[in-house]
């Protein structure tokens, strides 16, 4: 197995979103980069891709009870935080 680090970009928006990630790839991080929100994630790119959900939480939304933390990110202004989980199945 080769490791790669590959960027997944995210829409900066409260709700889940789906992304095609290789199986058993491990999620690294999120941050905004410019002015998008991207995910890093260590994969193995000869394993097929599965649909992976992450959800973007507000500061004092509700946090569903089966889901994992990934990071806390600020808006460009610095006036909202975002918090990126990945909802397990």
């Amino acid at each position: 197995m080769k490791a790669v680090i590959y960027k997944y970009a995210l829409k900066l928006d409260f709700g889940m979103q789906i992304l095609k990630i290789p199986m058993g790839a491990e999620i690294l991080t999120a941050q905004i980069q410019g002015d998008q929100l991207v995910l890093w994630a260590k994969v193995n790119s000869d394993v097929p891709a599965v649909d992976r959900k992450f959800e973007i939480v507000g500061t004092g939304q509700s946090v569903q009870p089966n889901v994992f933390y990934i990071s806390s990110i600020q808006s460009m202004s610095g006036t909202i935080v975002f918090h990126l989980f990945e909802v397990l199945n």
